[in-house]
């Protein structure tokens, strides 16, 4: 209706200027011409010319804006209800509703134009080369840029495929999740096609899924903004063996005819052997019936990746390394590297230097090149400690604000899975992380249970059948080792702001 309305008050300035012209032209013969070009342009190229002046909305804007009425339906629903509030939650529901359906529309609008400009592809002719094709279509638009994939929804979408499909199996109705896709975002998607190639690789397509090796590694890139360990580790292939070295060669002086020494060269072995890891993500029937109304796809990829990415960040910090348990920073660092921050709560300027440099010192004496891929690790309440620590009237660390925070020249990046300064004291990493490998084997595997039971965040035992849940599990492998455990330093203890 707006587009209409639009084009209607676009047309009516056009047609005055057209009428103007016409009569300000001297030659009658010459504004007939011009009269005639007019009617010879098809309705919908003037329909085309007038949206290229009021500009075109992408499907991506749609989509952004959908978002940003998720948040506020969001918002009101997490504050106390009035009636203001449920008026203005069902307005934003139903502008949800209208954008979703122009969404399809533009969708299927541009591969309308996709599919008009593959027709125009010239004809092969009999003896290999090509023609002009018989239609006449000179004013058929280009075919439109492939919009850029993200596989982050697409993995969403991929899990929201296989739940509502296991859904439709427990009813006693086969349906292969790739026929979903297929329903929900058309044959030729690219979700449809790795849905497709999954089941094949599957045992047991309704009992088990693997997700495809594109869409799980993607998925784990994702993990980066979000966790601060596989930012800046060595990403390898898990299940498998590396050399590093021990010892190198040395040399000495030698007389006239004499032999040089004999050296050698050492070499030790780096394991990675695979630890699983599993994440569930519990989904309504509810909300798989109602997907339309919200962003199904989102949920799932934020939901599963949040609860594995901060399980993996933990452990690579402080797993132990015994049973299936990685071994992280915290027990694979030197106990040479390792150095107690005191006692102090309020230390001074100079206190807080000597303390960091000692790891800085342990390092040069161990001729750890210390490369861009340096940086610290530790609690944001001991980096917002040290903002606030001043010498005299200048704040001693000024290259800590801002959104790119240094400390001596090389990046701080924060996590709560590191322990802060309560209790018995937090801890602080620093390191040159290329030398942190994380092994994985993108071995990634979907599973489904509606009458398994599981421990929500809370500590309470949650039964997905007697709730009409229906659950979700992921399980990966992966493995964590420091390639050169003398490139890592620790400071434990810090009680820094408690």
């Amino acid at each position: 209706m707006k587009l209409g309305r639009f084009l209607t008050v676009a047309l009516a300035p056009l047609c005055l200027l057209m009428l103007a012209a016409v009569l300000l032209m001297p030659n009658p013969a010459a504004a007939a011409s011009l009269i005639d070009a007019a009617a010879a342009l098809p309705t919908d190229m003037w329909a085309k010319m007038l949206l290229g002046l009021a500009g075109t909305v992408t499907v991506a804007e749609l989509m952004q804006k959908r978002g940003r009425l998720y948040d506020e339906m969001d918002t009101i629903t997490r504050s106390e209800l009035t009636d203001d509030s449920r008026k203005r939650f069902d307005e934003v529901e139903a502008e949800v509703k209208r954008l979703d359906a122009d969404i399809v529309r533009l969708q299927r609008s541009e591969e309308i134009q996709r599919q008009r400009a593959r027709e125009q592809q010239p004809q092969t002719l009999p003896g290999g080369g090509t023609g002009p094709v018989l239609e006449e279509r000179n004013h058929a638009l280009p075919a439109a840029a492939a919009a850029q994939r993200d596989y982050g929804l697409e993995f969403g979408a991929f899990v929201r495929c296989y739940a509502d499909s296991q859904v439709q199996f427990r009813s006693g109705k086969v349906v292969q999740p790739a026929a979903i896709a297929s329903e929900i975002y058309g044959e030729r998607h690219p979700i449809t096609g790795e849905l497709q190639r999954a089941q094949n690789l599957s045992e047991n397509a309704q009992g088990g899924f693997l997700v495809t090796p594109k869409l799980a590694s993607e998925f784990l890139r994702l993990w980066g903004p979000n966790t601060i360990v596989r930012k800046r580790a060595r990403v390898v292939p898990g299940n498998a063996s590396y050399l590093k070295g021990k010892s190198g060669a040395s040399v000495g002086y030698v007389g006239e005819a004499q032999q040089g020494n004999v050296t050698g060269v050492s070499f030790g072995m780096i394991d990675m052997n695979e630890k699983d890891i599993a994440a569930i993500l519990p989904i309504t029937r509810k909300l798989l019936r109602n997907a339309n109304t919200i962003s199904l796809e989102a949920y799932c990829r934020d939901e599963l990746s949040r609860a594995a990415a901060e399980f993996e960040d933990r452990k690579c910090f402080y797993g132990t390394g015994v049973g299936k348990e990685i071994k992280g920073y915290a027990f694979s660092i030197l106990d040479a590297m390792k150095f107690a921050a005191g006692a102090e709560t309020n230390p001074s300027n100079q206190a807080i230097r000597a303390i960091l440099r000692k790891v800085l010192k342990a390092m040069a004496a161990k001729n750890v090149p210390i490369d861009a891929s340096a940086a610290w690790y530790m609690n944001p309440a001991i980096k917002m400690f040290l903002e606030d620590v001043y010498q005299g009237d200048v704040k001693a660390f000024p290259t800590l604000e801002g959104p790119n925070p240094t400390l001596f020249g090389y990046p701080v990046d924060t996590s709560t899975q590191i322990t802060g300064p309560g209790g018995e004291g937090g801890d602080i990493f620093f390191g040159v992380h290329r030398y942190a490998m994380l092994g994985e084997s993108v071995s990634m595997q979907l599973s489904v249970s509606e009458e398994a039971s599981f421990v929500d965040e809370t500590g309470k035992q949650v039964n997905m059948w007697a709730q009409g849940l229906i659950g979700i599990k992921l399980d990966m492998s992966h493995d964590f080792a420091l390639q050169y455990p003398e490139a890592f330093g620790m400071i434990s203890g810090v009680k820094w702001g408690q």
